[in-house]
């Protein structure tokens, strides 16, 4: 599956987030190093995380950004819903026009794929990046 590089830059932001867990709020311009991004960008992709709840944002100079909820908490779904907009599922059956019937039978095949995604918690993918050595933060 291949997501946009709205989803890419948010999904690596909440794992970024989530390997700092406990440090305190951590600012966009740190962020955008880590994810590959540009401050402005990712302020908008952080934007649609904190109206989702993923993330909290803290004022001032010492502000930033961390979890609204600790890693064991969070789904990948969640980030996945908050930039993506998935959609839930529904019946086929029940569309009157033979072009929604046929999206609302797609969509509920990548519901269903999406089910899977709801299953990896945000803690599971920190502690795979930790094992993995790939990113080093030193506090």
């Amino acid at each position: 599956m291949r997501f946009s590089s709205q989803v890419r830059a948010g999904l690596r932001a909440a794992l970024a987030l989530g390997l700092r867990e406990g440090a305190g709020p951590v600012s966009v311009r740190e962020m955008a190093a880590d994810v590959g991004v540009s401050e402005h960008y990712l302020e908008q992709v952080m934007a649609q995380l904190r109206r989702a709840g993923v993330v909290q944002a803290t004022r001032g100079a010492s502000g930033g950004y961390e979890l609204a909820r600790a890693a064991t908490d969070l789904r990948l779904v969640d980030v996945l819903r908050a930039l993506d907009g998935l959609p839930e599922g529904g019946d086929p059956a029940a569309e009157a026009d033979p072009m929604e019937r046929v999206l609302a039978a797609h969509l509920a095949r990548a519901s269903a794929a999406m089910a899977a995604a709801a299953e990896v918690r945000l803690a599971d993918l920190v502690q795979a990046v930790r094992e993995a050595g790939s990113l080093m933060y030193y506090i």
